[in-house]
């Protein structure tokens, strides 16, 4: 799956086009992992890339456009990556479902996998952690209704699967395992202690030992979806058409 964001290409003026609006893509990407879309400035990326505000408007237009494109350049990645190995999952065990640790490898795999920032952090986790915070906003409503899609395959899969526990409970079991992963692997980081810390003499797990890591997740998750029903329908109201939540994605 490929998502796609309205760009400008425009005319270079003293630097090849690729490299400047490159230059300028990079460096947001880094300030908008580090400080959220929200906190990050036009005069942020100036400042860092040594550029003009008009340059910027130049290539993107406005800062909107410019954090669109930001978004997609570090979620798409990771969410294609989903699809595709769900994708796979589905076409090697048809006509069967799929088993719920395989659904869960689609998932959490590409969380590992995701794209290092230049301190070796993931740019992914951290901009998600920042998008959690004003559930609201702009780019927020931007990347739900880019990747909600993603998340509708997911949960139509784990459905399938189980289908004795209604979709409003796979969904939220899917939440439960989705931010799980994220919240742990945030803990993984490299520069976050807190994997050190809680388990302290009792031995620690290198991070970078990714397939232990991605197992462990797995492991948590899918017991989490083998625990019996904890709705039924009566337990259920209609929802309105448009909920504040958190980013399925």
């Amino acid at each position: 799956m490929t998502f796609v964001t309205k760009s400008v290409a425009p005319l270079a003026d003293g630097e090849p086009k690729q490299d400047a609006r490159g230059r300028i893509l990079a460096v947001a990407r880094e300030l908008v992992a580090r400080k959220g879309p929200h906190a990050t400035t036009v005069r942020d990326i100036t400042d860092a890339t040594g550029m003009n505000v008009a340059s910027v408007n130049y290539y993107f237009r406005s800062k909107r456009a410019l954090i669109e494109e930001v978004l997609i350049s570090i979620f798409a990645p990771v969410n294609s990556a989903r699809v595709d190995l769900l994708l796979e999952a589905e076409t090697r065990h048809a006509p069967n479902p799929v088993p719920v640790v395989d659904i869960l490898h689609a998932l959490v795999r590409p969380l590992i996998d995701a794209e290092p920032g230049s301190n070796g952090g993931s740019l992914y986790l951290r901009a998600l952690q920042h998008l959690r915070t004003p559930p609201g906003e702009e780019a927020n409503i931007f990347v739900f209704s880019t990747f909600d899609p993603v998340a509708q395959h997911f949960i139509s899969a784990l459905h399938r699967t189980l289908p004795h526990l209604t979709r409003t409970e796979i969904a939220w079991r899917y939440e439960l395992a989705r931010g799980g992963a994220v919240h742990v692997l945030s803990n993984c980081e490299p520069l976050s202690t807190k994997m050190h810390h809680l388990t302290r003499e009792s031995g620690l797990l290198d991070p970078a030992q990714s397939d232990k890591v991605l197992a462990e997740v797995i492991a948590f998750a899918a017991a989490g979806f083998a625990a019996p029903p904890q709705m039924c329908q009566d337990d259920l109201v209609s929802a309105p058409a448009l909920l504040s939540v958190d980013l399925p994605i």
